[in-house]
């Protein structure tokens, strides 16, 4: 007796997952795998879409067209049992069909399955050789670095933009831009943060003042504070008398 057969569901659930490397070797995942519902009936340009769409939500402006779409033909095969999902509609129906009805042999069945496509960003060259950062290198890459972080929106201060024109004025020319992942880097946002919330406080404290005392900015070991002083003191102290000296405005006659 034959055992009843499944028909492929018009909905699948798919499993992706970005890995860090070459295809088809042994690279870490670039991010926790992600999960979502594909309509078979879009084939595989909808699934290509979709997935394009996701990938573009984690990392921006890094897909390329020429990215392949590999398919885990069951759930223990090795990355070398890996296939391209090919673009004609019988292909791509075919290998779904072949993987569904693999998972049948599995011991849970097909009640679980996942279509787990994977995707490969390859690694950026290793720059060959580090150039010394000069100040004039530093200059030119600044306008770079500063587009950078606008188009992909990165949170950065001075201290944090500073450092990537220091990294990327030591890289070769054609070194495209890479957003730092190192710890010296992250320090340097929550300074930039910290410093911003500090200045947002001065700006507050010096709007935020009485007629008797205005807020004198003084340098204490190179570092500017704000503080607030009577203006009465600050007259007696400086001998100035408390009058303006500015003369009445007088129209011609």
């Amino acid at each position: 007796m034959q055992p009843n057969i499944i028909p492929l569901p018009q909905q699948l659930s798919v499993r992706l997952t970005v890995k860090n490397g070459d295809p088809l070797t042994a690279c870490r995942d670039k991010l926790p795998p992600i999960d979502f519902l594909f309509q078979v009936s879009a084939g595989y340009r909808g699934l290509r879409g979709t997935i394009e769409e996701m990938f573009n939500r984690q990392f921006p402006n890094v897909w390329r067209d020429e990215f392949q779409l590999y398919l885990k033909p069951s759930n223990h095969a090795p990355q070398r049992d890996f296939s391209v999902l090919q673009e004609g509609q019988s292909e791509f129906d075919m290998q779904l069909e072949t993987v569904w009805h693999t998972a049948r042999l599995r011991k849970n069945g097909q009640a679980d399955f996942r279509l787990m496509i994977f995707v490969y960003i390859p690694r950026p060259p290793r720059a060959t050789t580090l150039r010394h950062a000069t100040a004039t290198r530093i200059e030119d890459q600044a306008p770079r670095i500063a587009q950078f972080v606008r188009e992909h929106e990165i949170s950065v201060g001075p201290a944090t933009q500073r450092y990537m024109s220091v990294r990327q004025a030591r890289l070769p020319e054609e070194a495209s831009i890479q957003t730092p992942e190192d710890p010296t880097f992250r320090q340097l946002q929550w300074i930039d943060e910290q410093d911003a919330a500090m200045r947002t406080e001065q700006d507050r404290m010096m709007q935020d003042t009485s007629a008797e005392y205005r807020v004198v900015r003084v340098i204490f070991e190179g570092t500017s504070i704000p503080l607030k002083m009577d203006v009465s003191d600050l007259r007696l102290a400086l001998g100035l008398l408390s009058y303006p000296l500015r003369p009445l405005f007088v129209r011609r006659l």
